[in-house]
This record gives C-alpha cells, sequence and structure tokens, in this order.
C-alpha cells in the first residue's frame, strides 16, 4: 500500500494475478485492475502519480540470479502497461564470475558463470586474449537456471570443469 496528496493504491492478489486498487480520495475505489500476468511475478512498492495513475515496482520470476526488474503502469482506465526496463541506463547489470582457473602449456581455461549460465573461457596465448568456450557437450553450458562453474582442471585426456548450482 501506499498514499500521498494523489490518493492511495493497495496491491495484493485475486484468481492467479497480482491486482491494484486505486483511490484518489481514500473512500470510493477503482479496481481491481491486473498488476501482470502471473502471480509468479513479486510485486515490492506501489504509488500513485498525481494524474491517477499507479506504478506498481517488483520484480519478474525466477531465481536470484535471473529475476529483472519489473515496472507497470496502470492509466486511469485501469489497463496495465509494463514498462521495457532494459530501455533505462543502468536498470540492468550483466553478471560474470570467475570462481577458478587453470593452464597447461600456454593454454588457460577460466571457470565461472555469465548471467546465471556456466561458463568457460579459453586463453591459447598465455592470458592475452580470452575467447568464451562452447564445452564438450554445448547444452551443458546452456542450461536455464543460476548455475555456476566452480573448478577446472587439465590432465592427461584434456581439461574437465565441475559446478553447480548457486547457494
Amino acid at each position: 500500500m501506499s498514499g500521498g496528496p494523489a490518493g492511495a493504491v493497495i496491491t495484493g492478489k485475486a484468481d492467479g494475478l497480482h491486482v491494484a486498487f486505486l483511490s484518489a480520495n481514500g473512500v470510493t475505489w477503482r479496481g481491481p485492475n491486473p498488476v501482470d500476468s502471473t502471480a509468479a511475478e513479486l510485486v515490492s512498492g506501489a504509488a500513485l502519480t498525481s494524474g491517477g495513475q499507479a506504478v506498481i515496482a517488483g520484480t519478474s520470476a525466477g531465481s536470484a540470479v535471473q529475476r529483472q526488474p519489473m515496472l507497470t503502469v496502470i492509466g486511469t482506465q485501469g489497463s496495465p502497461d509494463q514498462i521495457d526496463t532494459r530501455a533505462i541506463a543502468g536498470v540492468t547489470i550483466p553478471e560474470i564470475g570467475v570462481n577458478a582457473i587453470a593452464a597447461s602449456g600456454a593454454t588457460e581455461v577460466a571457470a565461472g558463470s555469465a548471467d546465471g549460465y556456466p561458463a568457460l573461457w579459453t586463453s591459447a596465448d598465455g592470458g592475452t586474449a580470452w575467447t568464451r568456450a562452447a564445452g564438450a557437450t554445448p547444452a551443458a553450458l546452456n542450461r536455464a537456471g543460476d548455475g555456476q562453474l566452480t573448478g577446472v582442471a587439465h590432465g592427461a585426456d584434456g581439461w574437465v570443469s565441475v559446478g553447480g548450482a548457486y547457494a
């Protein structure tokens, strides 16, 4: 709930959706207005503008690594308008983490994660230039979720990397 000189907005859940009720005076209310298409999204705040629109803030569904900011404006007619937060500079920050590195000759392999996916990078020139690795089974590095690689080693049969889900 949020209120001020322009009125008040209350958010909640009904029939599997986030909804909002809006009031300019606290006595008469309009709604419920749908905020999003799924109850899996997390609503963290709401405000009512001087023009009678509600702005709802939150995050999309998914693991902590996958969640993205969410902004929805409910117009004076009650229809929700999702704001493309990717168009707002600085709203999303890519994640890259390196947890381990190993070398064999001039080749180095770094293991970690990028935007929630397991990731490997290789350098064939002693670490000057790096390339994102595909892996022996490319699907292993493209699994949805919040995975990371935590170790890498070189042996007689080649390279191996291990990891799992974020803790």
